[in-house]
């Protein structure tokens, strides 16, 4: 869970991008696991679900059994782009929820934030 971040000062006609990566391997071929994203406009006292990600979509068709460690090219990228102006509030936050079956460790990593007027613009 995040703490609070300030989007009051975006422009509520721009969108907002959430983007992560994530790797995740199940350990048996019958987990049934779920990685679900939620955000909050008021401070986490309620909660909206915006990205669910379940099953056989969740990780490949490789099988690790023992405690996955990932490489390179496990990592999977998730965009998130509907997050509209209800929530440009100085109390935004954002939560990730895994819900384990006894399969292998989810990895997290590069959440990025930024408005979508800020999407194509290149660091030459």
């Amino acid at each position: 869970m995040s703490g609070p971040l300030g989007l009051s000062v975006v422009d509520p006609t721009d969108d907002m991008i959430m983007t992560f990566k994530y790797a995740y391997k199940k350990r048996s071929a019958s987990n049934d696991e779920w990685l679900r994203f939620y955000i909050s406009n008021d401070c986490g006292e309620s909660w909206t679900l915006r990205k669910n990600i379940h099953g056989n979509d969740l990780g490949p068709d490789a099988l690790a059994s023992a405690y996955n460690t990932p490489a390179e090219e496990d990592w999977t990228e998730v965009s998130i782009t509907n997050i509209n102006s209800a929530y440009f509030t100085s109390n935004f936050r954002f939560k990730f929820e895994f819900e384990n079956d006894n399969g292998n460790n989810l990895y997290i990593d590069d959440i990025n934030l930024y408005p979508g007027s800020m999407a194509n613009i290149s660091e030459d």
